[in-house]
C-alpha cells in the first residue's frame, strides 16, 4: 500500500508580500530576505482583520435567525427624538464639568478618576423620593455581588447593630488604657428611646461651611446664615444603596464628603479622615461576620459608629433646628462607645491597635464637631497610654505611624491649656517617654496639610510647654528667678533663639509641592500665623511678657489667619474654600493677648470663623468673651491678672484646634 501523503497545510505563515506573490518565505524576523533581495516593501507579519461577511445585511435577509441574532429590543422602551438626546448629553456634559454625577434620560455620568472628590453641592437623594443616593468615592469600592443588612441575625440577640439603647455593663473589668472611661458624663440624649423622624433623607446632605468672602466687605449677618437659608441646586442623580440602609447610606456620605474635607487645613490626597479612617471602617463593616463575637468585629463596629456619630452631629449643627440629627448622633454615639468597651474587654487593646486608635481619635473628633463636654481629655489620655505601650518600636506600618502622629499633636494641643506643674523636678535630662514624643511629632509627614503646622514649629511648641511646666513646679515650691537651674535658663533660651530664628522658607516641606499653588500658598500663611502664636505663647508662659509688648506677633497671627481665608475665597476656588477648616489655635492664643482696644478685629474674625459650622469654635468664642469679661474686671480692680490664670478660673476645658 502506497505511503498516505499528509494533508496540505491551509495556512501561510510568511509575510504578507510573499503570500500576495506566491512565493516561499524564509521567515526572517521584521522582514523577510526574500523581499529585501527583491527591492520590494516587506508586508510584515501582522494579524490584518478583514471582514468575510456581512452581518447586518445577512441578518435582514436570513429568514430563520437563530442565537442572540433573533433577540429585538423591548418594545416598550421609549424612544427619544434626536434633539432630546442633544440636549441629554448638553446636559450631562455641564454637570460634568461641575463634578456633578448625573442622570439625563438613558445616559449617566459616573466618577472615574481614583484621587476625585465630589463637588459640595452633590445631592444625595433623587427629587421627590425618600431614598438616599449616598454619593461613594472610587476608593470605597464594594463589590456590588455582596449582599449588606445591619439587621442583626437572629441567633445573635446580642449584636451592637441593636438599635434599643441598653445601658452600659460596669461589672466587667476595664483595661487600664481605658480605665478612664467609666468616668465618661452620660447624654440625657442617650436615657431616653430615641424616635427618628420619617424625614431623614428628604433633605439635601449638602451642608459645609458658608463661603467666607473678603473679610472687609462681609458682614456679621451674612455670617449667621443657617442651612436653610442656602439655595442648593439640586440635579438628579444616580441612586445606590452600598449599606441596605437608607440612613447610614446617608451618613456615610455626608461624612466622605463634608466632615472628612473639613476638618483638614488643606486639601490633600492623603486626607487620613477619608483615606484612613473612612476606609477602615467601610472595611470592617463590610467584611463582618453575621454574628459580631470578636473583639476586632466590636472595634470595627466602634469606629463604624463613632464615625456615623460625628457626621450627625455635624448635620445637626449646621441646622440646629433639625433635632433628630443630634439624636441620631447620641445614639450611634452611645453604641461606639458600649462596642469599644466590649472590644476592650474581650482583648487587650493592642491586639487591635490601629482600629482603636482611629476609635478614640473619632470620639475627640465629635467632641470638636459638637462642642458638647470636656470628656476629649479621656480620650487623649487613653490614646496616649495605648501609643506609649508602643514607644519602643522603630518599625511600623505608614498607618499606625500616621494615626500616632495625629494623636500625639492633639496631645499637645490639650498640654498648651493645661498649666499644671511637671510631675518630676528639672534633672537636665529628658525622659525615654518625652523623647519619643519628640520624635513622633518632628519626624511627622501630615501636619502640613492636616493642621496647617510645620514639624518643627510643633516640636517648638511641644518644648515650651514642657519647660513651662518645670517653671511652674520651680515656682509653687517657692523658687524665684534666681534660683532657677542654668540648664533651665539655657534651654529657655536656646528654644527662644528657635523661634526667633525662624523662617518658613528654610521649612523642607514635602507632603504638599509647590506645584500645587493654592494649597502651598494656604499653608504657608497657616504656618507663619502658627509661628506667631507659637513665639506669643513662648513669651507669655515662659519670659512673662504683656499683651503691649506682644503687638507685632499678635497682628502677625490675624494677617496671616486673614490672608489664608481670603485666598480660599479667591475665584476659582470655590469648591476649596467650601471643604477647607480654619485653624482657630492661633487666633485663640492671640486673642488671649491683645490690648483692650484691639478687640474689635478679633471679634469680627470669630464671628466669620463661626461661619464654619463647628461646635468647638462656638465654645472657644464663648471662653474667649469670659476671658476678656474677667481680665477687665480684674484691670478695674487694680489687679494684673495673666490669661492663663483667668482662664483656670473658669474651670472649664478647651481644646483648640
Amino acid at each position: 500500500m502506497a505511503a498516505q501523503i499528509p494533508p496540505r497545510a491551509m495556512t501561510f505563515t510568511g509575510c504578507w508580500t510573499c503570500k500576495s506573490r506566491k512565493v516561499r518565505c524564509d521567515k526572517r524576523p521584521i522582514a523577510c530576505q526574500n523581499c529585501e533581495k527583491r527591492g520590494v516593501l516587506c508586508g510584515g507579519y501582522g494579524i490584518r482583520l478583514q471582514w468575510v461577511s456581512d452581518p447586518i445585511t445577512e441578518c435582514r435577509e436570513s429568514q430563520k435567525v437563530q442565537g442572540r441574532m433573533s433577540m429585538k429590543l423591548d418594545q416598550n422602551s421609549q424612544v427619544y427624538a434626536p434633539e432630546e438626546i442633544d440636549n441629554f448629553l448638553l446636559r450631562l456634559d455641564e454637570n460634568a464639568e461641575n463634578s456633578l454625577l448625573s442622570r439625563h434620560g438613558p445616559f449617566s455620568t459616573f466618577a472615574a478618576t481614583r484621587n476625585s472628590h465630589l463637588h459640595e453641592n452633590s445631592p444625595s437623594t433623587l427629587p421627590g423620593s425618600s431614598s438616599s443616593a449616598t454619593v461613594i468615592s472610587s476608593q470605597l469600592e464594594v463589590p456590588i455581588e455582596t449582599p449588606l443588612s445591619l439587621t442583626p441575625p437572629d441567633n445573635c440577640p446580642s449584636s451592637a447593630l441593636e438599635i434599643e439603647l441598653l445601658p452600659l455593663d460596669t461589672t466587667l473589668p476595664w483595661s487600664p488604657f481605658f480605665s478612664n472611661f467609666e468616668s465618661l458624663p452620660m447624654n440625657p440624649y442617650l436615657t431616653t428611646d430615641v424616635s427618628l423622624g420619617d424625614g431623614l433623607l428628604s433633605e439635601q446632605l449638602s451642608a459645609g461651611p458658608i463661603p467666607l468672602g473678603d473679610h472687609q466687605e462681609q458682614s456679621t449677618s451674612d455670617t449667621a446664615m443657617t442651612l436653610a437659608q442656602i439655595n442648593y441646586d439640586i440635579l438628579p442623580t444616580i441612586t445606590s444603596s452600598l449599606f441596605q440602609d437608607s440612613e447610614i447610606d446617608a451618613l456615610v456620605g455626608h461624612y466622605h464628603i463634608h466632615v472628612a474635607g473639613l476638618i483638614i487645613s488643606v486639601d490633600h490626597s492623603e486626607n487620613p479622615y477619608r483615606r484612613l479612617y473612612l476606609s477602615t471602617a467601610i472595611e470592617g463593616i463590610l467584611n463582618r461576620e453575621s454574628c459580631i463575637t470578636t473583639s476586632k468585629e466590636m472595634a470595627y463596629n466602634a469606629l463604624y459608629q463613632s464615625l456615623l456619630a460625628s457626621a450627625a452631629y455635624h448635620r445637626w449643627y449646621c441646622d440646629q433646628t433639625q433635632t433628630r440629627y443630634r439624636e441620631i448622633a447620641a445614639r450611634y454615639r452611645y453604641q461606639a462607645m458600649q462596642s469599644l468597651q466590649n472590644a476592650v474587654q474581650e482583648a487587650a487593646p493592642e491586639a487591635n491597635y490601629q482600629v482603636l486608635m482611629i476609635t478614640i481619635l473619632s470620639f475627640i473628633t465629635i467632641g470638636v464637631l459638637s462642642g458638647d463636654g470636656d470628656e476629649f481629655r479621656i480620650h487623649i489620655e487613653a490614646a496616649s497610654r495605648l501609643r506609649n505601650s508602643r514607644k519602643n518600636w522603630k518599625l511600623l506600618s505608614r498607618q499606625s505611624k500616621q494615626i500616632n502622629e495625629i494623636s500625639a499633636f492633639l496631645d499637645l494641643l490639650s498640654r498648651t491649656m493645661s498649666f499644671r506643674p511637671s510631675l518630676l523636678p528639672w534633672t537636665g535630662q529628658i525622659d525615654r517617654l518625652a523623647t519619643a514624643e519628640d520624635k513622633i511629632i518632628q519626624s511627622s509627614g501630615c501636619y502640613e496639610y492636616v493642621y496647617g503646622i510645620t514639624p518643627t514649629i510643633a516640636a517648638a511648641l511641644s518644648k515650651t510647654c514642657r519647660l513651662a511646666e518645670h517653671l511652674v513646679y520651680l515656682h509653687q515650691n517657692n523658687q524665684d528667678d534666681i534660683n532657677i537651674p542654668d540648664g533651665i535658663l539655657e534651654a529657655c533660651e536656646e528654644l527662644g533663639n528657635t523661634l526667633q530664628s525662624w523662617q518658613f522658607e528654610r521649612e523642607d516641606i514635602t507632603s504638599i509641592p509647590r506645584s500645587d499653588v493654592l494649597g502651598f500658598s494656604i499653608l504657608t500663611h497657616q504656618a507663619k500665623a502658627w509661628h506667631a502664636a507659637a513665639l506669643v505663647y513662648y513669651c507669655t508662659r515662659i519670659q512673662g511678657a504683656e499683651p503691649i509688648d506682644l503687638i507685632r506677633e499678635t497682628d502677625a497671627v490675624m494677617e496671616h489667619l486673614l490672608t489664608a481665608e481670603e485666598m480660599k475665597s479667591k475665584a476659582g476656588t470655590i469648591k476649596q474654600k467650601q471643604h477647607l477648616a480654619p485653624i482657630t489655635w492661633p487666633g485663640f492664643i492671640a486673642s488671649c493677648n491683645i490690648l483692650k482696644d484691639r478687640r474689635d478685629a478679633w471679634k469680627e474674625w470669630w464671628q466669620h470663623m463661626l461661619a464654619y459650622k463647628i461646635g468647638n469654635i462656638e465654645k472657644q468664642w464663648d471662653i474667649m468673651q469670659k476671658i476678656w469679661e474677667k481680665l477687665d474686671e480684674m484691670e478695674q480692680l487694680g489687679i494684673e491678672m495673666d490669661w492663663t490664670v483667668a482662664f483656670e478660673s473658669l474651670g472649664t476645658n478647651i481644646l483648640p484646634t
